[in-house]
């Protein structure tokens, strides 16, 4: 063999044992200098330290750093919020049989969407120890800009929706809503909002609250959302819906149970039949298990006299139709936070009439007469002199704003009486 040969053997074998180190590197830009992937943030410089050390990093680089493992929390959480929200599954389907209305699973799609990313960035700011290195609404804009797009997604799994997989049409429509909702947050973060990001600290900050646990924290966040949106999906198919429709006339994200009691929708079906579902909800239908979606209290409420009021208002009984024992065990404790339609049953020890007021899942309130209120309106001058002089519908809206607050449920709601 001659010398050349060898020598071109030798270079082969080289090449063929270099390590990473030696392999050619593909072109491409510097981190330090991708101002455009970073906010625009000015170069900097970074000068080699004595004995072959590597550098020192630069802020640009602490910002990307940090912001890599920020695009991958998006990740984490629709992996994390899958898995949550397919653990309604076999639940939901241990439930009473359900109706496919396909305009409501809709509705509950946006509103389950909105409701879990609304959840899942308060879980994130709460998490920042100094409040003033990244605003809230910053945190807020990072969830909320890909709801549309996925509603869009989740919209292809409710066509195939029938009276024989409600569930999982109503499931499936969801998981599929969260993945668009996160890609499109995502994407969002990647082509916007990093480049908000202007410092390490902020940086930083960031990373730490966008955490692993955190985020598996907002997931759940995301479950309690959806499992919020089929109860209302159950009441909203018997009782009709209320809120905006778009020009196709699907319902929009502010759509709730319609909670009007007998007489209001027996006034308006006189005047347009069959524009409103005819039968509200009563807790005599709920104690025969025929009440779906809506959580009845009936309450005691202790005396009050001479400005004073004896004793905590309680609830006695709660009912929750058409779903198992392990989705109503989730609708105790204050019933102010619950977000599913709910009717209050007021029965006063005292001097005072009993009333019955509706709540929708924002906390909507239904008309309520003036004798019927007055136990409410009493209740918003205890230990309030302020109210004294409000009028008697600031005064009953402060009253069950303040009973609101004072409600817990302490056992988990019956299915039926």
């Amino acid at each position: 063999m001659g010398e050349r040969e060898k020598a071109k053997l030798d270079d082969q074998a080289k090449d063929a044992h270099a390590g990473p180190d030696l392999a050619p590197k593909p072109p491409g830009k510097d981190i330090a200098d991708q101002d455009d992937r970073l906010g625009g943030l000015a170069k900097t410089s970074e000068g080699t330290r004595p004995g072959g050390a590597e550098p020192p990093a630069s802020a640009s680089r602490k910002i990307d750093d940090s912001l890599q493992n920020v695009i991958q929390s998006f990740h984490w959480l629709n992996d994390a919020a899958q898995d949550k929200v397919d653990q309604l599954r076999s639940d939901i389907k241990k439930s009473d049989k359900s109706p496919w209305i396909e305009q409501v699973a809709e509705a509950m799609l946006n509103v389950a969407l909105a409701g879990g990313a609304a959840a899942g960035a308060k879980v994130i700011a709460d998490n920042f120890v100094d409040k003033s290195i990244i605003d809230h609404e910053f945190v807020k804009g990072l969830f909320k800009e890909g709801i549309s797009n996925g509603v869009k997604a989740g919209k292809e799994k409710l066509k195939y929706g029938n009276d024989g997989n409600v569930a999982d049409s109503f499931i499936d429509s969801q998981k599929e809503g969260v993945r668009g909702m996160h890609m499109s947050n995502q994407s969002h973060f990647i082509h916007v909002g990093r480049h908000q990001i202007k410092t390490p600290e902020q940086a930083a900050a960031l990373e730490v609250a966008c955490s692993f646990q955190n985020v598996k924290v907002a997931a759940v966040a995301q479950q309690n959302a959806t499992r919020d949106a089929w109860v209302s999906y159950l009441a909203q198919g018997k009782y009709g819906s209320v809120g905006k429709r778009g020009h196709d006339g699907a319902l929009a994200e502010s759509s709730t149970t319609n909670m009007m009691p007998q007489e209001r929708r027996d006034w308006a079906n006189k005047g347009a039949p069959d524009s409103v579902p005819d039968h509200a909800p009563e807790v005599t239908d709920a104690m025969l298990g025929n009440a779906p979606g809506v959580l009845f209290l009936g309450t005691r409420l202790p005396n009050i006299s001479n400005n004073k009021m004896d004793g905590t208002p309680e609830v006695g009984e709660a009912i929750l139709n058409g779903v198992n024992g392990e989705l109503r065990s989730h609708y105790t404790g204050a019933v102010a936070s619950l977000r599913i339609p709910r009717q209050i049953i007021g029965n006063s020890e005292g001097r005072f009439p009993l009333f019955t007021i509706n709540l929708d899942e924002n906390g909507a309130t239904g008309s309520i007469g003036h004798k019927e209120s007055a136990w409410l309106r009493a209740r918003a001058t205890v230990g309030r002199p302020e109210n004294n002089d409000k009028d008697d519908f600031d005064k009953k809206t402060e009253g069950l704003n303040l009973l609101l607050e004072e409600l817990r449920v302490a056992k988990v709601p019956r299915g039926t009486l």
